[in-house]
């Protein structure tokens, strides 16, 4: 696989509750250049970081310990920082919304 990240892009939000994705993910995008990386585990303190951090982008975890990161997607949405989903859920968990990816394993392996 290869990943690419786009230049200008110096911060990043990770919301994953789960701690050995999440370090495998600060591990991916450290190698990517990214320095600025922030990382919650709940839906409360990634809102926090949502309403007024300085970030470029996020992955977020549908679903983490507190609830649905739905509510952070939408304040990132409405700031105007792009985002994916990654989860394990299918992509017809997410209620529609404009202008987001979705990662989600592979139904076959």
């Amino acid at each position: 696989m290869h990943i690419e990240i786009q230049e200008g892009i110096r911060s990043i939000l990770i919301v994953e509750d789960e701690g050995l994705v999440a370090m495998m993910m600060e591990d991916l995008v450290r190698e990517l250049g990214i320095e600025d990386i922030h990382i919650c585990s709940d839906v409360t303190s990634a809102m926090e970081l949502a309403k007024s951090a300085d970030i470029d982008c996020a992955v977020l975890d549908l679903w983490v310990r507190d609830g649905s990161s739905i509510k952070v997607a939408d304040t990132l949405a409405g700031r105007g920082i792009p985002f994916l989903f990654s989860s394990g859920s299918g992509a017809d968990a997410v209620e529609t919304r404009r202008g987001f990816g979705y990662l989600m394993p592979d139904a076959t392996e």
